[in-house]
């Protein structure tokens, strides 16, 4: 069986979500990783959860993965 590939958010960190899923479908990925800092962001910056999907929609793309919570056991 194969898995689809997914586009990591990290891949192009500093692409906007709409050229983001722009180039995941543009070269082929079966979706896209969003961080969930990102995701914060672009609700506090008016996007809906609708304007979101309707993006993803356009391409075909769907998010795939949330980044993993990272210092969670970490000290100081």
């Amino acid at each position: 069986m194969t898995r689809p590939l997914l586009l990591s958010h990290h891949s192009i960190r500093h692409a906007d979500f709409a050229e983001r899923v722009r180039a995941a479908a543009d070269a082929g990925y079966a979706g896209i990783g969003l961080v969930f800092k990102e995701y914060e962001r672009l609700r506090e910056s008016g996007r809906s959860d609708a304007s979101l999907r309707e993006v993803l929609a356009e391409r075909g793309q769907r998010v795939a993965e949330f980044e993993a919570i990272r210092g969670w056991a970490s000290t100081g």
